[in-house]
């Protein structure tokens, strides 16, 4: 979809790939990869708040800047805490199911 997307659409799915993405290399305990693509996609879905394609854009912009902030505050080889309290619904991302 993304490749394919006409170009007004591209930052959108680059964006919501970006957060995809983040999340796997959160559950892999890879801290750097996690904070780098939040980064990324938070940056490119502004333009797309508060609501895109189905997606409510400013919520997931919220939880990840939560994340992010929280990411960010820790010492990256305490990653896999922070991944274990989210995992036991210890902080807030409601939207967030670890399968």
């Amino acid at each position: 979809i993304w490749v394919k997307a006409p170009t007004d659409e591209k930052k959108f799915y680059q964006g919501l790939l970006q957060v995809a993405v983040a999340y796997y290399h959160l559950g892999n305990s890879n801290w750097r990869g996690a904070v780098v693509l939040l980064g990324e996609g938070r940056f490119r879905l502004l333009a797309y708040a508060p609501s895109y394609a189905g997606v409510d854009v400013e919520r997931l912009r919220q939880d990840t800047e939560v994340l992010f902030t929280d990411l960010q505050a820790i010492e990256p080889e305490l990653v896999g805490t922070l991944v274990t309290e989210l995992t036991n619904q210890q902080r807030p991302y409601p939207q967030i199911h670890w399968i």
